[in-house]
C-alpha cells in the first residue's frame, strides 16, 4: 500500500514499478514465506507431536483471511444491486455524510461510508443513468451521466 498510496515520501520514490512487480509475484512470495514457516515448524523440537498444529492452523487462518476473505480487491468490487430505502425505513446513520442527487423530482442519497469501499456506484435517477464516485484519499465525490455523444 505504501508504494501506491499518497503517503509521506511514497510519491517521490517513483515506486509504481516495484509495486506492480510485488503484486505480480505475490503468490510466489507467499509460497516461499509460507514454506519457510512450515519448514521452521517441522524442524523445531516440540515435546508434544500435536503442538505444531496450533501455529499451522493460525497461519492457515491468517493466510485465508488476508488473501481471500479480506483481500482489498474484493472490497472494491462494484455492488451488484443498489438497495435504496426512503428516509423513514432507512437504517443508515442519519448524521452521516452523503452525496445527494435530485433529478426529475426524484432524490437519492448515497452514504459516503459505503461509497468509500466501492469508489463508484452505477445507478439511475429520474430515468437517467448516473455514476456516483467518491475518493477516500482526496475526499471528493462526483456524479456523472455516463452517456457520451447521445
Amino acid at each position: 500500500m505504501y508504494l501506491i498510496m499518497p503517503m509521506p515520501g511514497s510519491q517521490q520514490m517513483n515506486s509504481i514499478d516495484v509495486a506492480y512487480f510485488l503484486y505480480g509475484w505475490r503468490w510466489a512470495f507467499r509460497l516461499l514465506f509460507g514454506g519457510m514457516i512450515v519448514i521452521g515448524l517441522l524442524m523445531a523440537k516440540f515435546k508434544k507431536k500435536w503442538l505444531p498444529l496450533i501455529p499451522l492452523v493460525l497461519v492457515a487462518a491468517i493466510i485465508y483471511m488476508a488473501n481471500f476473505n479480506m483481500a482489498a480487491d474484493h472490497m472494491f468490487y462494484k455492488p451488484q444491486e443498489v438497495l435504496m430505502a426512503n428516509a423513514a425505513l432507512n437504517k443508515t446513520d442519519t448524521g452521516g455524510l452523503v452525496i445527494g442527487i435530485v433529478n426529475n423530482g426524484e432524490a437519492k442519497a448515497y452514504p459516503i461510508r459505503f461509497l468509500g469501499y466501492h469508489h463508484q456506484v452505477y445507478d439511475s435517477i429520474g430515468s437517467k443513468p448516473v455514476i456516483v464516485t467518491y475518493c477516500t484519499v482526496c475526499r471528493t465525490g462526483r456524479v456523472y451521466e455516463p452517456i457520451i455523444n447521445p
